[in-house]
């Protein structure tokens, strides 16, 4: 989940979580990281949909060789609404923002991981 860092933050953060694993070895202390793993066999970060924007972002374009950011990104709105329309917009698990207001949402694309790593690295 490193993904959309520079090479240097993710030396940087390396760096800084090593010396602390090592303090927290000396004082006999559990691991400052939380579990790494297993992650779940269920799709809660937006995989899916990543994969679904992927291939939306590779299909022709009108005046390019490609879609432009615009039109395939406008899957994210689509599947937003779908899934509050639906049973799964019941529940509420974590923050969204946009257009300076807060909501609480269980959409797998307002999940961190989607909203800040997988789109920023398009």
């Amino acid at each position: 989940s490193f993904w959309s860092r520079e090479t240097s933050t993710v030396e940087s953060n390396l760096r800084a979580a090593i010396r602390g694993e090592k303090a927290m070895e000396r004082f006999k202390f559990p691991s400052l990281a939380p579990s790494m793993g297993p992650f779940p066999l269920e799709d809660t970060w937006g995989m899916k949909i990543a994969v679904a924007v992927l291939d939306r972002s590779f299909d022709s374009g009108l005046y390019e060789a490609t879609v432009q950011f615009e039109t395939f990104q406008k899957l994210r709105a689509a599947v937003t609404n779908v899934s509050q329309a639906g049973v799964g917009g019941l529940g509420d698990v974590i923050g969204a923002y946009e257009r300076n207001r807060t909501w609480i949402s269980n959409v797998p694309i307002h999940s961190m991981w989607f909203a800040t790593r997988f789109m920023r690295g398009l």
